[in-house]
C-alpha cells in the first residue's frame, strides 16, 4: 500500500445505488476518502451528509467496528437492542464495537459526518445503498455481502402498539 492524499470531493472508491444514478437529492453522494481497496483493508472512511428525513435502519456490522465523527450539525446515534442514545454534536466521536446494533439520524437539520469502518470493507454497503432508507430492499439484499445484519423495525400504530395486517 502506498501513501495517498485525498482532496474534498475526490474520494477513492466506487459509488453505486441511487446516489450514483443521479437520484434527486439535496446533498452530494458520500465522499469515499479511503476504502478497503486503498488502505489494504485497514479501514474505510466516508464523509457523508445525513438529512433529518433519512430513515436509516438498525444495522449490526459483524466484521468491523464503527466510529462516527460529527463535523457539523447534530446526530442521534442509537446503539444496542434497547438503544442507548448518544446525541453527538460538532466535534463529537461515537464508537460502536462490531456486533452491536446501531443507527445514526441527523437532528433538526443536515449533519456532516465522518464514518470510519475498522477494518475496511463494509463502507461499500453504504456507498451501494445511499441514501439511508431510500431502498430498504436493496440494503437487505446487499447486507450479507458485507457481513452486516439489517434489523427490521416493526411498524407501530399511533398509540404505540404493533401494527397488524
Amino acid at each position: 500500500m502506498d501513501p495517498f492524499h485525498v482532496r474534498p470531493g475526490a474520494g477513492h472508491g466506487e459509488i453505486r445505488g441511487a446516489a450514483a444514478a443521479g437520484a434527486p437529492d439535496t446533498r452530494s453522494a458520500p465522499d469515499p476518502l479511503a476504502t478497503a481497496a486503498t488502505t489494504g483493508g485497514a479501514y474505510g472512511l466516508l464523509r457523508v451528509r445525513l438529512l433529518p428525513e433519512d430513515d436509516a435502519p438498525m444495522l449490526a456490522h459483524h466484521g468491523e467496528d464503527r466510529s462516527f465523527v460529527v463535523l457539523a450539525g447534530r446526530a442521534l446515534i442509537e446503539v444496542g437492542d434497547e438503544p442507548r442514545r448518544f446525541l453527538a454534536t460538532t466535534g463529537d466521536l461515537v464508537f460502536v464495537p462490531r456486533g452491536w446494533t446501531h443507527r445514526c439520524v441527523a437532528q433538526e437539520r443536515p449533519a456532516d459526518l465522518l464514518l470510519l469502518f475498522t477494518p475496511g470493507g463494509a463502507e461499500g454497503l453504504h456507498l451501494a445503498a445511499w441514501p439511508p432508507g431510500a431502498d430498504p430492499d436493496l440494503t437487505v439484499r446487499l447486507a450479507a455481502e458485507y457481513n452486516v445484519d439489517v434489523l427490521v423495525r416493526q411498524a407501530v400504530t399511533d398509540d404505540g402498539g404493533p401494527r397488524r395486517g
